[in-house]
């Protein structure tokens, strides 16, 4: 799944016929068939074009797939999902039809989103799909596979999802039955995360000893995706008085997902 934005500045003329992204990568299939997969495009009239992946058995095989611009394609500039690649194994009739033409934009509706597809692979007992070195870039030929740092590829992954702690002594500031606390990001996150808690959380405030198992968030100012007021409401606190709040075990998180 991939942010609109990116699409439509990317550098690809989506509109037009002679300009093209390209999709490659290395993939096997312990069983021999012909795979039907597709690029979904979201934004607008939702488009679909679907093409086919022929493969031999326990084989690695280099896919290359070019797809032209279409004037009927849209893209908004925003951080929502704008395009999408379907590399199934396997769908069923109620999803496709053996009608469906190949290598061409079409209006993608969700019965007939790709050519039917043999069953092969998905009844075949410990069947296996190896997938590697996937790169979409903007052009009509591949390039090399660009390899990036550990440490690159996780930053990107931490805008959609993270795990943090509350370590013992972290400040908060009660108010009523409210508990405050600042919490930043590692990067910015895509948007406004949603929180969850694999554990309760505890509190002292003044002596006061209490737990609780939900907890929400706001945004640190009117736009930052980067940083984030905790909001837990507790019971049994004095309005004003300062608090220490922390997981009450060492193996509980908090996590934060912006997926798409």
């Amino acid at each position: 799944m991939l942010e609109a934005q990116d699409i439509a500045n990317s550098g690809w003329d989506y509109t037009n016929s002679n300009s093209y992204i390209t999709l490659s990568m290395w993939v096997r299939s312990s069983v021999a068939q012909t795979f039907y997969w597709i690029a979904h495009s979201l934004d607008g009239t939702a488009k679909r074009y679907p093409f086919a992946v022929t493969l031999a058995a326990n084989t690695w095989t280099k896919v290359e797939q070019s797809f032209p611009g279409n004037a009927s394609l849209t893209f908004d500039d925003n951080n929502e999902e704008g395009l999408r690649l379907d590399c199934g194994l396997y769908w069923g009739t109620t999803f496709t039809t053996s009608s469906v033409p190949l290598d061409q934009w079409g209006t993608h509706t969700y019965s007939e989103r790709t050519r039917d597809f043999d069953a092969t692979w998905a009844n075949t007992t410990n069947a296996t799909f190896d997938m590697t070195g996937v790169q979409l870039e903007v052009g009509s030929k591949a390039t090399p596979f660009e390899h990036e740092s550990y440490g690159q590829t996780l930053a990107k992954c931490q805008r959609y999802y993270q795990e943090t702690i509350f370590t013992n002594g972290q400040a908060g500031n009660s108010a009523g039955t409210n508990v405050y606390g600042n919490l930043h990001t590692i990067v910015s996150m895509r948007a406004m995360p949603t929180v969850a808690l694999n554990g309760p959380l505890e509190v002292n405030s003044s002596g006061v000893n209490t737990t609780q198992s939900t907890m929400n968030i706001a945004s640190y100012g009117t736009s930052s995706v980067n940083r984030f007021i905790i909001i837990s409401n507790f019971s049994g606190l004095t309005s004003g008085k300062g608090a220490c709040i922390r997981f009450n075990a060492n193996q509980n998180l908090i996590t934060l997902s912006a997926e798409l």
